[in-house]
């Protein structure tokens, strides 16, 4: 999946930082993403988020899953 398949800005740039550690992003057959960390953990994700919260819970859950960045916002 090309990270220009994501639409929404703050969500590129998650998936950009997510990559370039490693991590597999995969659109399911429902429109969700799927996020595959090499340590195996997987998270799901809208696609679109619709909340202005959700990139922050987005970030969140893929931190506690093992994503070490720094998330500049």
């Amino acid at each position: 999946m090309s990270l220009h398949d994501i639409k929404h800005r703050e969500l590129r740039a998650l998936a950009r930082i997510a990559t370039t550690n490693g991590w597999v992003i995969v659109r399911r057959p429902n429109g969700h993403l799927a996020w595959r960390g090499p340590n195996g953990a997987t998270v799901y994700t809208s696609a679109t988020p619709s909340d202005k919260r959700a990139i922050g819970k987005i970030r969140t859950d893929l931190r506690r899953n093992g994503l070490e960045a720094n998330f500049s916002r």
